[in-house]
Formats: C-alpha cells, sequence, structure tokens
C-alpha cells in the first residue's frame, strides 16, 4: 500500500467514528512541524515516560537514519468535545524490507496507549475502543503488521464485549516485561533488592573512581560533554549516529530533562551514562564504558547506584532500567538478555505490557 493511500484510509476510519486525525510524514522537517496536543489533567501523557517532545524527536531521528527504514509516518488519533481533546492515541508506522511495522511514536520501548480521563463518558469509552478494533483490523489485514504491544486503561474492563474481542482477534496474546525500581522505598530498601553479587562490588570500587554528575549549571558541562562523547565514539568504533542525535541529547540537558554520570581514572572518562527524567519516571538512556576498565570492575554498578541515588533525590517515583528478557528468549536475544539480566540485579519490581500477536 503507498503511503498516501494510507493516510487516506486512516483518515476516513477515524471520520467514520468522529475522531479527528493529524498523520504527518517523518523527515527532516518533522520536529519543526510536530504540532503538541494540549490533553489537560492527564497525568500520564503529560509526564509518562516517553512523551517528551524531545524524546520523540530523537527516537524518530534514530529511526529515520536505520539502513533500510522508509516511509515513516507519525499518526494521531483525538477526539475533542468544546474544543477539549477527551481521548487520544498515537502511534508510528514505518516500513522496512517491504514490510510494515507499528510502534509508539518512534520507539519501540513505549506501549500503544488510548489516553483517556478519568471522567471519561462512557459514550467516549466506547468510541475509543471502536476506533481501536478498526484501526488494529485495518493494520493486521491491509499491512500486514504481525505484533502491536498495547497498554490497555483498566476502565476499558467495563466494555466487555469490545475489550474481550480485541484480545481474542490474536492469534497469542504475550506479556512484555520491564524491570523497574519503585523510588518510593527507602533506599536501604532498594540496596536489599540488590542482586547478593552488587552490593559488595559496589561499596569497594567507588572509592577508587572520580564519580561525576553533570548537569546544565556544572561548570564541567562542556568538557564533561566531550569525554562523553568522545568515550562513545572509542568503545562503539566510530560515529553510530547522526549529529543531531548528539544536539537533542546535549538540549535535554539544558532544559533540565536529562543528566550525565562520568565516572574518571586519573581524569581518563571510563564509563558514562546519560539518563532521560521527568517528575515521574526516570529511564537509563544509553551509556558508554571502557572495555578493559569494565572486564577488570563494574563500572556499570557504581554507574547505576549513583543514578539512584540522584533519582531518589529529585522525588522522582520510578526508576525504569530496561526491558526484561525471559532466559528462553535468551538464545535468540544473547546479548540483550545479558544487559536485561544485569539491570534485573537492581529491579524492585517487574512492570506488565500485553502484546498482541498475529499471524
Amino acid at each position: 500500500m503507498e503511503v498516501n493511500s494510507l493516510i487516506q484510509n486512516l483518515q476516513i476510519i477515524a471520520k467514520k467514528k468522529s475522531f479527528l486525525t493529524l498523520i504527518n510524514k517523518v523527515d527532516e522537517s518533522f520536529i519543526k512541524k510536530s504540532k503538541k496536543l494540549n490533553f489537560e489533567n492527564n497525568s500520564y501523557l503529560n509526564n509518562g515516560p516517553f512523551n517528551d517532545k524531545d524524546w520523540i524527536n530523537y527516537s524518530y531521528e534514530r529511526l529515520r537514519c536505520r539502513p533500510g527504514i522508509s516511509n515513516i509516518l507519525d499518526v494521531r488519533f483525538f477526539f475533542q468535545q468544546n474544543k477539549k481533546i477527551l481521548s487520544l492515541f498515537e502511534f508510528t508506522i514505518y516500513k522496512k524490507k517491504n514490510k510494515f511495522y507499528i510502534i509508539s511514536r518512534g520507539t519501540e520501548l513505549n506501549p500503544f496507549v488510548p489516553y483517556l480521563k478519568n471522567s471519561t463518558p462512557k459514550i467516549i469509552l466506547k468510541k475509543t475502543l471502536d476506533l481501536l478494533v478498526e484501526v488494529n483490523s485495518f493494520l493486521k489485514s491491509n499491512l500486514k503488521i504481525k505484533k502491536i504491544l498495547f497498554n490497555f486503561p483498566i476502565m476499558f474492563n467495563s466494555i466487555n464485549n469490545k475489550y474481550n474481542y480485541l484480545i481474542k482477534s490474536s492469534e497469542k496474546t504475550l506479556t512484555n516485561l520491564w524491570s523497574i525500581i519503585d523510588l518510593s522505598l527507602p533506599l536501604e530498601n532498594i540496596k536489599s533488592n540488590f542482586r547478593k553479587s552488587y552490593k559488595s562490588v559496589v561499596n569497594d570500587n567507588k572509592k577508587i573512581y572520580d564519580i561525576n554528575l553533570v548537569e546544565k549549571d556544572n561548570i564541567l558541562f562542556d568538557k564533561m560533554w566531550k569525554k562523553y562523547r568522545n568515550l562513545h565514539f572509542k568503545e562503539a568504533g566510530g560515529l553510530t549516529r547522526s549529529e543531531k542525535t548528539w544536539d537533542i541529547q546535549k538540549n535535554m540537558i539544558i532544559k533540565k530533562k536529562a543528566f550525565l554520570i562520568i565516572i574518571l581514572k586519573n581524569k581518563i572518562e571510563v564509563a558514562a551514562a546519560f539518563v532521560f527524567f521527568n517528575k515521574n519516571f526516570g529511564f537509563y538512556f544509553s551509556g558508554a564504558f571502557d572495555t578493559i576498565e569494565k572486564n577488570t570492575t563494574s563500572l556499570n554498578h557504581i554507574c547505576q547506584y549513583k543514578i539512584i541515588e540522584y533519582l531518589k533525590k529529585k522525588n522522582i517515583k520510578c526508576y525504569l532500567l530496561g526491558e526484561y528478557i525471559k532466559k528462553k528468549d535468551s538464545i535468540k536475544k544473547k546479548k540483550l538478555f545479558e544487559i536485561s539480566y544485569h539491570k534485573f540485579g537492581f529491579a524492585t519490581d517487574l512492570l506488565n505490557q500485553t502484546a498482541l500477536k498475529y499471524k
């Protein structure tokens, strides 16, 4: 299906259900033309981990630069009454090697979530679920989408027939798990949940390093940012992403949406971690570690502990460590499993998400 035809079909589906649409092709000008939708009093939309504009722009820039990716569409459906948005959901469609894929606004980390107010009338809930069912059916039938990651609002349970149909229409319902840290717990309780082998590693090794927390107001900000880039370049064996993504990340720190952890040994950078946050969530965005030093000491453990300390100090509620890969999937995802296993050693809880898989 051609992109223009795809856009027209999605607009027709939305119009039939009395929803409005904003559908944009994601190209170099997308960041400038992307429009913010104001959705009052919705804490998840305004303060969710992946709904920040800079995060979305970064994610789209990464996606746009990946080999073989084309026809990226940013799709947004919303129901408006008296100039107020009562229901909204949004996602990304892109093409790779003649196959279509669906993710949530630039990143596979965020589930396909309908945003609704707690006071949303039942008739609007029904309209939203009707639209979800029809969009889901269209994506499955016409684009041969194989998997859609959902996070269903609990109020959908009150509209059982359509909700159950959406679940039963899939070949299989999968559970995606995330390792998280509940930052409302006292620091000692969080530490007590660490994998046993981690506790002594953190205490023994942090004494031999110079650990720096870098924010916008840090007088060494530019110097430390350069060290982060240099370490990333060295360990990755070159430049792995566009200059624009680095600019977006740097601006996140300047806008107080992110911070850096830089670890030095004898004034040389040996580890770095970039962490995105808002008032509710912290997210481990990316890191870079000196290979030789990492193999002799546990630099990542030290980084994680410093991040936890700082996020607690900022009164942030939850630290998202990353996806939890089950052991039975470890053969197909060996590297991801190793990263996941390491992060799970810090977790206090697992967060569930639902994925619908199709033949």
